[in-house]
């Protein structure tokens, strides 16, 4: 977990896992608690007979400790299979009105959407991924919505899009509508994004291009409302 200055605040381990590629994370409310989603949903050679989405409560980040560990029996794992054929991902988000997940393909020309039920009790079980809607754009990297879902960002390598939601419409509704592309500066390995405390804010950070330092961007969006 790093601050608003990219500042190293806790190292989190999750027991038991044994991630493959995981690319993106989301966090959400259940029952008044804050939860965190964790998509190990990267396929660069679409081989992967399964991917997962690993959820778990949010930890208490207490002031001066670094090192955090989640425990096995508190993750909930959630199994995942394209209903065509394995592809990429890199971007997630969770819809706060209606409490789904939704992960968007990375390689295709036209991304498609993909809506995962968070609240499957049956740990065995392997959600079909179904396609919702296709988005005319490429090469998603990330996502993030606003805490009250009135908006949506989506990330490629070379620009950002903005959606804002109109009352209660659904995520297929919403994708209907035109988007914003927004100002922003592309970075090398550029791919992850999300709201400030505010919506009127976000951030960006890349990897690690070629083992050289990464830094994280603030943009204010102007005008929104």
């Amino acid at each position: 977990m790093i601050d608003n200055k990219a500042q190293l605040k806790g190292e989190y381990t999750l027991s038991g896992v044994d991630a493959k590629d995981m690319e993106d994370i989301a966090i959400f409310q259940r029952d008044g608690k804050s939860f965190v989603v964790l998509g190990d949903i990267g396929d660069n050679r679409a081989v992967r007979s399964e991917i997962m989405l690993y959820v778990f409560a949010e930890p208490e980040w207490i002031d001066g400790q670094t090192s955090y560990t989640i425990p096995q029996q508190a993750i909930q794992t959630i199994r995942l299979k394209y209903a065509d054929k394995p592809r990429d991902a890199e971007a997630i988000f969770v819809d706060p009105l209606d409490g789904r997940a939704y992960l968007i393909a990375k390689r295709d020309f036209h991304v498609g959407v993909y809506p995962v039920d968070l609240h499957a009790k049956k740990a065995g079980n392997v959600q079909l991924l179904k396609q919702l809607v296709q988005l005319p754009l490429t090469f998603i990297t990330a996502a993030d919505i606003s805490f009250d879902g009135r908006f949506l960002l989506l990330k490629n390598l070379t620009g950002v899009f903005l959606w804002e939601r109109q009352n209660d419409e659904s995520i297929r509704q919403l994708f209907t509508r035109a988007y914003i592309q927004l100002p922003y500066a592309p970075e090398a390995q550029g791919e992850a994004i999300c709201f400030g405390t505010e919506n009127s804010i976000f951030y960006t950070i890349s990897e690690r291009p070629f083992g050289l330092d990464s830094y994280l961007y603030r943009y204010n969006i102007d005008p929104i409302n």
